[in-house]
């Protein structure tokens, strides 16, 4: 039996440590910790600021959304496969923002900046203190 435990405070570290020593050991069990930085609000509000920003101003084929654009940025960082839809359409796989760890959201960001710039985009003041972080974090 698999169990999935997300850890989210100190009172759920001392659970989860608890039914590990409280489980019985018949056999020998596997455990598996992922101490993956969640992307944080911060990184949330400027990826929608660049997001509007490049809805705004780039001309695109289909005149996609941001929500659109969103995914649209993902296919180009992750890759997705696309299918025909069920009722119309195409549907794309395969990628979800909420998913993303702090650093692969870092690399999203950055994504949609190098799109931006080539195509010319003039960021609004939010998006451009965005890619000055981005950038920095970076370099360091």
């Amino acid at each position: 039996m698999k169990r999935i435990y997300k850890i989210d405070s100190e009172q759920d570290k001392r659970e989860i440590a608890q039914r590990i020593a409280d489980a019985p050991f018949s056999k020998p069990f596997t455990i598996v910790a992922s101490f993956e930085d969640d992307r944080t609000a911060d990184q949330n509000k400027k990826l929608w600021a660049s997001l509007r920003d490049v809805h705004k101003q780039v001309k695109w084929p289909g005149n996609p959304t941001v929500e659109d654009w969103k995914e649209i940025f993902m296919a180009a960082l992750r890759g997705q496969r696309m299918f025909p839809g069920i009722s119309t359409g195409m549907v794309a796989t395969g990628g979800s923002t909420s998913r993303l760890n702090k650093a692969q959201f870092s690399d999203l960001i950055m994504t949609i900046y190098e799109f931006g710039m080539d195509q010319d985009v003039a960021w609004s003041k939010d998006s451009e203190e965005i890619f000055e972080e981005h950038r920095e974090n970076i370099a360091s």
